[in-house]
């Protein structure tokens, strides 16, 4: 998958989620995404080797959050704009 078919495929299924949180209690928003994101890092691992899957996990969470920093401005301009 090239990087324009994630991205869209990533907003797409963004946009059916963000009605399923929208009007929770943060903390109810917040502990369903951390589970979802647990989910993706135990799917993510090295066999047999604990101390491999660690660094891959560490790896990959430091990555999606440097992700989530870079979207926030715009979903701060989304949220501003009413379109959110």
């Amino acid at each position: 998958m090239d990087a324009a078919q994630c991205a869209e495929q990533s907003l797409a299924l963004s946009a059916r989620i963000k009605p399923l949180l929208a009007g929770k209690h943060p903390a109810v928003q917040a502990g369903a995404l951390a589970d979802l994101v647990s989910v993706f890092l135990a799917g993510h691992f090295v066999a047999g080797d604990a101390a491999a899957t660690a660094a891959l996990r560490q790896e990959l969470l430091d990555e999606h959050v440097r992700f989530v920093k870079s979207l926030v401005p715009a979903s701060e301009r989304e949220i501003a704009s009413g379109r959110a």
